[in-house]
């Protein structure tokens, strides 16, 4: 039985990702389309794509970088190891933002 093709903006409607993100994510060979039109380049993704669609849509709303979405989605035991460094780099930034927010407080007072 053959696969049922899916156009990319309703696969888009399905998943929540953009169609621009999901043309970038063929581009980094994150999530390949099931089918690309020869002559126009037009993307075809499967019904079965969508969960992985999803599952890069959760990384990326917690924002982390495509290349380690990529590498857990190539190997998968490495997932927790990746969360944790991920973790870790955003509880640095938070710091940082921590920091700087201080900072100007103390220049507001400066200027009252």
């Amino acid at each position: 039985m053959a696969q049922q093709h899916i156009s990319i903006g309703y696969f888009s409607s399905q998943t929540g990702l953009s169609v621009r993100a999901l043309r970038l994510y063929d581009e980094v060979g994150l999530l390949k389309p099931a089918f690309v039109v020869e002559h126009n380049k037009y993307r075809y993704y499967q019904f079965e794509q969508i969960e992985l669609a999803k599952q890069i849509k959760t990384y990326r709303e917690n924002d982390l970088p495509l290349e380690q979405i990529k590498h857990i989605l190539e190997q998968p035991e490495s997932t927790q190891q990746t969360l944790e460094q991920h973790l870790e780099r955003l509880r640095e930034r938070l710091i940082q933002q921590q920091t700087l927010i201080g900072q100007v407080e103390r220049l507001l007072t400066q200027t009252r």
